[in-house]
Parts: C-alpha cells; sequence; structure tokens
C-alpha cells in the first residue's frame, strides 16, 4: 500500500461490525470537503480528489451495460451473531477497525456460507452506492462459467464468446475462447484506453 498515489480496494475478504466514529484514512486528499465528487472519463482514476465519487458512481463517468435483474432476488440474510474476527499483521494482532484504518476500503462484504458476516462502510459510502468491482468480477465471471458447463449450457471451454453472446461478436477482433473472460487481458474488445469506455480488465 502506498501513501501517494494509490488505488483503491473497494471491497476485501478480511474482517467486525462495530461501527467506529473515526477518520477514514485520507478523507481530506479523497475529497471529503467537496462531497466526494465524481470524476471524467478522464480524471477518474487519475486525481485522487474524484476516485471516492467514481469508484462508487461509475455509472456517472462512462458508458454502462445493464443486466436485467431476475424476478425474485436470491436470500442473502446478516448472520444472528457477528463474529470477533482477528488477524496477524506485522507480528500484531489486528480488528477489522484496525484494517479500516489503514486502508483506503469504502465497502468491506465479508460472506460465508450464504450469510453476511461483516458488512462496512467508509467515505460516507453506503450499500445503495455502486461500487467498482475491480478484479472481483473475473471471480464471479469464472464462477458463473463452472456453473452452466456444469449444467450443459456451455458445451466447452473451447468455444468462444460469440457463440453464445452473439451481441459481443461486433467487439471482439478475433476469436475469444471462454477461459479469457476471467484473466486480466479481458476478452472481447480487451484493454482499455484513457477514457475508460473500452475497458474490460478487471
Amino acid at each position: 500500500m502506498r501513501v501517494s498515489g494509490r488505488l483503491f480496494s473497494p471491497a476485501a475478504f478480511v474482517l467486525s461490525i462495530a461501527s467506529a466514529a473515526v477518520a477514514a484514512p485520507d478523507e481530506d486528499v479523497l475529497g471529503k470537503a467537496q462531497g466526494y465528487p465524481v470524476g471524467s472519463p478522464r480524471t477518474w482514476i487519475y486525481d485522487e480528489k474524484v476516485r471516492v465519487g467514481s469508484f462508487s458512481g461509475m455509472h456517472r463517468v462512462v458508458k454502462q451495460h445493464t443486466l436485467t435483474k431476475p424476478p425474485t432476488a436470491s436470500p442473502l440474510p446478516r448472520a444472528a451473531t457477528a463474529p470477533a474476527i482477528r488477524y496477524r499483521f506485522d507480528n500484531q494482532d489486528a480488528t477489522i477497525d484496525d484494517f479500516l484504518a489503514r486502508q483506503r476500503v469504502m465497502s468491506l462484504l465479508v460472506i460465508k456460507d450464504g450469510q453476511i458476516l461483516v458488512e462496512r462502510y467508509q467515505y460516507d459510502r453506503i450499500a445503495e452506492h455502486r461500487f467498482l468491482s475491480h478484479s472481483m468480477a473475473k471471480s464471479i465471471t469464472a464462477l458463473a462459467v463452472g456453473y452452466a458447463l456444469a449444467e450443459g449450457r456451455i458445451k466447452s471451454l473451447d468455444d468462444t464468446v460469440e457463440t453464445y453472446a452473439h451481441c459481443l461478436a461486433r467487439n471482439a477482433p478475433e476469436s475469444c475462447p471462454l477461459p479469457r473472460l476471467s484473466c486480466s487481458r479481458g476478452g472481447p474488445g480487451g484493454g482499455q484506453d484513457e477514457t475508460g469506455e473500452h475497458g474490460n480488465e478487471g
């Protein structure tokens, strides 16, 4: 973690549910006084003052592709009792509060066995914000492809993306095998220009 020029972990997989009234790391640098403004396609990733607003409001920065939600959402209940989670860092015991005090984390969600164990927010963010997922998208895509393969919805991992999603064919400079969707090089139209308009990395 770098003190200057560092990016965010929009979510992390570590760690309690006491709401401590302490300042989040570098909140003044990150635009708290300005209400965490949203950046433009050219500034959202480089200008620290707009990172919080941009990383939790990308639908206001670049064009988005909206997925239709299912008629019924899967239940995601909260655990009856919040666990007392601790971890070791630099040979010292630490808590979630210690972790959040050191990291530029806007949201922290820990799910185990279909239940929410931890849900915490910083930088005036709330659950209704749309957080940028970065590389978590690769893991979710890999799981989805695995389930589809097991259920017979995908015949082979050697198939290309456009076999099942014809709308992506026009964006693919070459045939894109399904496994490429879960790696950092991205899939159809992989890569990202300086405006963020064509990116699908992470």
